[in-house]
């Protein structure tokens, strides 16, 4: 898999500035605003970082901590309605959706997964429904 500066900047370009992220101190506004400029130079360097780190499958030590949170549901404070978020850092969250969710979603669909699969989503999304 290839990845793709384009693909880096266009995240960036869409997702909103107060988007919460790491605790490392780069976070989604800093990406938001070197994705816009015409000078693609600083860009382009954390761009690489996050590339090399991909070829040779070498993680950086800043995305081995996570920050974890515990959201109120709205029904009150008890532990069973509160939902659980990690903040990961904004390069590898981008990485993880652009695998993940791009190319595993595109490889899926031309293997026909998603079609066979299909209805034992809808199965799936029936059970969850009258189980509430």
């Amino acid at each position: 898999t290839k990845l793709h500066l384009q693909d880096f900047k266009q995240l960036f370009k869409t997702i909103p500035e107060n988007t919460a992220s790491s605790v490392s101190g780069l976070h989604y506004g800093h990406y938001r605003v070197l994705s816009k400029m015409d000078d693609d130079s600083i860009i382009k360097v954390l761009f690489d970082i996050v590339d090399i780190a991909f070829i040779t499958r070498s993680p950086l030590p800043r995305w081995q901590h996570v920050t974890q949170l515990m959201l109120e549901k709205g029904k009150g404070p008890e532990i069973e309605n509160l939902r659980v978020i990690q903040l990961l850092e904004a390069d590898l969250n981008w990485l993880l959706r652009f695998l993940w969710g791009k190319k595993l979603d595109r490889h899926a669909t031309e293997a026909g997964l998603i079609k066979r699969y299909r209805r034992y989503i809808q199965i799936w999304q029936i059970y969850r429904q009258a189980s509430r």
